[in-house]
């Protein structure tokens, strides 16, 4: 699983990729690749933290077309579950988008839990200090 999602980062893909996706990567070639990994993330939901390391080696297009991807199965993941606590705790440099993407979709409508704004908390403090990060978890932070 590891080696397909990490292909994404490979501009143009390998000698050994061409047969499967063509000379360049487009948005079919990608969508081939995140398919399997939709498939397999309700089995194993600690892959956000490989999809992540990928998203921060990718291009833009490629980047784009993950955060699409991720809304139609990142919903069934607990906020709490430790995989969305680890995305946010180890969460690599440029991958902060898709650790943004992640947060909003799963703290819509409702007051994420103290260690997930904590966690998020720290993530900004520690990242540049992108305010967007924060917007999720606004209802949680105290004054």
């Amino acid at each position: 699983m590891q080696s397909v999602i990490s292909k994404l980062t490979s501009d143009p893909p390998s000698e050994e990729d061409r047969h499967l996706v063509g000379e360049e990567w487009n948005e079919s070639s990608v969508n081939l690749c995140l398919s399997l990994f939709c498939i397999l993330l309700p089995f194993n939901k600690f892959l956000l933290l490989k999809l992540s390391n990928v998203y921060a080696g990718t291009s833009a297009p490629v980047k784009k077309l993950i955060l699409q991807q991720i809304e139609s199965v990142i919903s069934d993941v607990p906020l709490t579950s430790p995989a969305i606590l680890r995305l946010i705790e180890k969460c690599p440099s440029g991958s902060e988008t898709l650790v943004l993407r992640v947060l909003s979709l799963l703290c819509k409508g409702g007051v994420p839990p103290l260690e997930v704004v904590a966690k998020t908390k720290r993530l900004y403090d520690t990242s540049g200090k992108d305010v967007r990060l924060l917007i999720p978890v606004l209802k949680g932070l105290t004054k």
